[in-house]
């Protein structure tokens, strides 16, 4: 485990989710240990994604973020991969 590369990952996780709250918004963060495996869930209180942004969270370049570089997400998901593990986004109706 890197735990320099698993920063990065908590750091563009929650950069997402503060990024996408509103202002005073509600960012909830959650860990516990399954089996061999260590399982966290960043939670925010945003209205919901889009179907389109939830097939391209992870493409590298893809944003709905004003200004941003699309790098985030796809960053996150290659540490997470490379570490032999799992990322993904839940739209509105899976929360």
């Amino acid at each position: 485990m890197d735990r320099w590369q698993l920063k990065q990952v908590f750091d563009n996780l929650l950069s997402n989710a503060v990024s996408f709250s509103p202002e005073g918004g509600t960012i909830s963060w959650h860990w516990q240990i399954f089996r061999n495996e260590a399982i966290f869930q960043v939670r925010d209180r945003v209205p919901g994604v889009d179907p389109e942004a939830l097939e391209q969270a992870f493409a590298p370049f893809y944003t709905q973020r004003p200004g941003g570089t699309g790098l985030g997400l796809a960053i996150a998901k290659k540490i997470i991969l490379d570490h032999r593990g799992s990322l993904w986004v839940l739209g509105r109706q899976s929360r």
